[in-house]
């Protein structure tokens, strides 16, 4: 009886130690669930998950993560902060969907990761690490594992190392940090911290809709706001400023400024290791928003609140100033002339105003005051030129209202400040150097007047002899080129060298199958791409003749605009509009940049190439096949619309003519269509293939001209979508970066389209005034597409292809087929 007894009592201590080992793993896998006394616990001991209720007077319950060693209970995520567990006890596991819920006693969902798993629930599994982060993911945990959600995607409070934040200009959103309601509710409270979505180079912190503290702009190299070193924060920025992404990495460093080698992110060390939003956010009266009202200076040198007005203003109310109210701000002692009497103030180590405008083609600080000093409007600048670690940042930052949030830092940590004041000048000058300053004023303009009319005459003297030497030029054309290009201007040589500054490699931004193209910036400060056609090249006069002669006589707003041409000598060069954000393929397949294009501008994008296509096949006054239609060849303007380019090998066709054939094969592998690829035959259709195969890259990102993304038994990225689509996986194809922003039934039907568009027989492809309809009607298609056996792709290890005579590299432009 006692051994019996002894056996019992060991088997409960047994089962009893394995349940807490079970509960304590850093786990939880499908078909296992926590409750309230449960918890896993990161592999490093460093965070525990599980459930906590924020103080012992309160029944209810929040799943969430806290920091495990330390004394006092530190919560850094919650789960369900807005919807608590009130029916004991809560219970968190995997649902049948594979989705990480939390339920009440009663069954009742209370909150859910909310994802849309198309994974067996066997395999998946809740993981948390030693970084903070829960990960639901299917597989093992390695790089094979696939993650489903992570918690570092929904901060709540706290930012934590390698969690981010990001903001995007040009949407006005962004995904911040907000604070517990109260110290025992974490509810979403009143204080908000981010990046400003407005205007990105600066943090702000938010009380409801007002502004509660703002940091310093970033100009380059450095914040004001100055906080002790613990770890990073980390912006990546796209080439126009419009999305910025903030994240914490850990490190120990004095705050400092430091590069990814691209001029696109910045680091800036804060003040723990971790940043928690709560009511007493400000460290300095200073940190108040507008603390001194508008053109009040408060001092952050001060043990105590100072604030006094700029030079040249005064309190607006004095009363309220003498009883420390200082809301009210400061006005001019004297109004803006804007003439010639008005000036600049300079102000050192200040915190900058809020609400600036940025110019990014600035080019000193003299080019920055004159901006401000031509626009009446302008009543303050400041200037930053700062090289770091070899790269420029180059920018004039403008106010144009009241100037608020001012204040001054100690130890020369702040930045200099230009505020304008009207009689400047007269007030720091006497009689006579008002007399001298006239005198010279006029020698000078009449010095400068004689100096402009030689330059004026000695420019037009060079300008008619050069576009003598061009038309000369021009003569070894046909009389019918001479006639195309009369339109268009013929732009000096000289201009176009002082442009690119000389063809520099620091200008230049792109170079295909004919030539460079670089960056030129006119005197006006307006932007040109130039694209100088190769000496070497043997298509390179005639792509020059193709250009003028078609786009010159194009306009439409999906297709880029040529502004003029030079030609010098053996130069031949084509001068375009240029479009800041590069190419489609410079975004759609970069693991970085393709998060900048969410599904509603990749399906406007979609939908614009085929309204540029509609136009050069039926709309325009000449009906063009362009035949190299790609995505390196559809370049983006500055609001993202897609504009049609490099139309040096397109064709144009007159009257009734439906197709035609060549001895010359022009394109690109995996673009080029059947007929066209293995009998010289193009039509409007060889475009139409081309586009189809462009949707199914701009949808799941990945070329069908290369393997590397795509599974080892499909050799092209048509033969992958033609599989998912016949066993209806089609959800497989979607790049995983627009995977939370799209919408099902446009992705559908864009694929649809896309392999309509790449069947085999020409006849049997939509024309692009039928793909428009179908990309913009919302009921069902009727049409169902033929499976397309032909690919043209260029293999690792063999360049050979179905057509020997064809001979070429991925993306690379081929011109030559002999044989016919």
């Amino acid at each position: 009886m006692r051994w019996s007894l002894f056996i019992s009592v060991v088997l409960l201590v047994a089962s009893l130690s394995g349940l807490q080992l079970c509960s304590s793993s850093d786990r939880l896998d499908a078909g296992e669930s926590l409750s309230d006394n449960q918890i896993i616990v990161s592999a490093g001991g460093n965070f525990e998950f599980g459930f906590f209720s924020p103080t012992n007077s309160t029944s209810n319950l929040y799943a969430g993560i806290w920091y495990a060693k330390l004394s006092v209970r530190k919560i850094v995520w919650v789960a369900n902060r807005e919807n608590p567990v009130t029916n004991h006890p809560g219970i968190l596991k995997i649902s049948n969907d594979g989705n990480l819920v939390v339920l009440d006693s009663a069954g009742d969902l209370i909150w859910s990761s909310n994802i849309t798993s198309h994974y067996s629930i066997n395999g998946t599994q809740a993981l948390l690490l030693d970084t903070g982060n829960l990960k639901l993911i299917h597989g093992d945990h390695d790089s094979s594992s696939i993650v489903l959600w992570q918690s570092f995607d929904f901060p709540t409070d706290t930012l934590l190392p390698n969690m981010m934040l990001w903001s995007n200009i040009k949407t006005k959103t962004a995904k911040s940090i907000i604070s517990w309601k109260n110290e025992y509710d974490p509810f979403t409270g009143n204080f908000t911290f981010g990046i400003d979505p407005v205007f990105n180079y600066q943090f702000i912190i938010t009380r409801g809709s007002k502004r509660y503290w703002r940091s310093q702009l970033w100009t380059g190299n450095t914040f004001s706001a100055v906080f002790a070193n613990s770890f990073y924060l980390s912006f990546q920025t796209d080439d126009q400023w419009n999305n910025l992404t903030l994240q914490a990495s850990d490190v120990s460093s004095n705050l400092k400024l430091s590069y990814n080698g691209t001029l696109d992110s910045f680091d800036w060390s804060l003040s723990s290791n971790q940043w928690t939003i709560t009511s007493d956010t400000s460290a300095h009266t200073c940190d108040s928003y507008a603390l001194c009202g508008p053109f009040g200076i408060c001092d952050y040198g001060a043990s105590t609140s100072q604030c006094r007005c700029l030079h040249g203003f005064e309190p607006k109310i004095p009363e309220d100033w003498g009883r420390k109210l200082f809301h009210g701000g400061c006005v001019r002692h004297n109004s803006l002339s804007c003439n010639s009497s008005d000036g600049f103030l300079l102000l050192n180590d200040m915190k900058l105003p809020d609400h600036a405008v940025v110019d990014r083609n600035v080019v000193n600080i003299s080019h920055c005051r004159t901006i401000c000093l031509k626009n009446c409007s302008c009543i303050a600048h400041s200037f930053s030129d700062t090289t770091v670690d070899n790269l420029r940042f180059i920018g004039c930052f403008l106010w144009f209202d009241e100037l608020v949030d001012l204040g001054i830092f100690p130890l020369d940590s702040g930045l200099d400040l230009y505020v304008r004041l009207a009689n400047l000048a007269a007030s720091e000058s006497g009689g006579m150097r008002k007399v001298v300053i006239v005198v010279i004023m006029i020698t000078s303009l009449l010095f400068t007047f004689i100096c402009i009319a030689l330059v004026y005459l000695f420019l037009k003297r060079r300008r008619i002899k050069n576009e003598r030497f061009n038309r000369l030029n021009l003569a070894s054309y046909s009389e019918d080129i001479q006639m195309e290009v009369f339109d268009l201007p013929v732009f000096n040589y000289n201009v176009v060298l002082t442009a690119t500054n000389n063809f520099s490699d620091s200008n230049k931004i792109g170079q295909g199958g004919f030539g460079k193209v670089y960056i030129g910036k006119l005197p006006d400060g307006s932007l040109l791409a130039v694209k100088r056609l190769s000496r070497n090249s043997g298509q390179g006069s005639e792509e020059f003749r193709n250009e003028v002669t078609v786009i010159g006589k194009l306009q439409h707003r999906n297709l880029v605009g040529l502004v003029g041409f030079c030609t010098y000598g053996e130069e031949r060069i084509l001068i375009y509009e240029y479009m800041p954000n590069n190419s489609l393929c410079s975004f759609v397949f970069d693991d970085r940049k393709r998060l900048l294009l969410d599904w509603a501008m990749r399906f406007d994008i979609i939908k614009g190439i085929a309204r540029g296509l509609i136009y050069l096949h039926q709309d325009s006054r000449l009906r063009v096949i362009h035949r190299d239609l790609k995505a390196s060849n559809i370049l983006l303007d500055k609001d993202w619309n897609p504009r049609i380019s490099d139309f040096g090998m397109a064709r144009i066709f007159g009257g009734d003519q439906k197709q035609a054939n060549t001895n010359r094969v022009v394109g690109t592998y995996g673009y080029m269509s059947p007929e066209y690829a293995m009998k010289g035959l193009f039509s409007v259709k060889s475009d139409v293939y081309s586009y189809g195969v462009l949707v199914l890259e701009i949808v799941s990102g990945i070329r069908n001209t290369s393997g590397d993304n795509l599974p080892e038994s499909f050799s092209s990225l048509i033969s992958y979508a033609w599989h998912l689509w016949n066993v209806e996986k089609m959800a497989e194809m979607i790049d995983s970066s627009i995977c939370d922003s799209c919408l099902m039934n446009e992705v559908t039907r864009c694929i649809h389209v896309g392999l309509l568009c790449v069947q085999d027989h020409a006849s049997n492809r939509p024309t692009m005034s039928s793909v428009a309809l179908m990309l913009e009607n919302h009921s069902p298609l009727d049409i169902l597409p033929k499976k397309p056996t032909f690919t043209l792709r260029a293999d690792k290890d063999n360049t050979e292809v179905q057509n020997p005579s064809i001979v070429s590299l991925n993306d690379i432009t081929i011109t030559e087929l002999h044989g016919r």
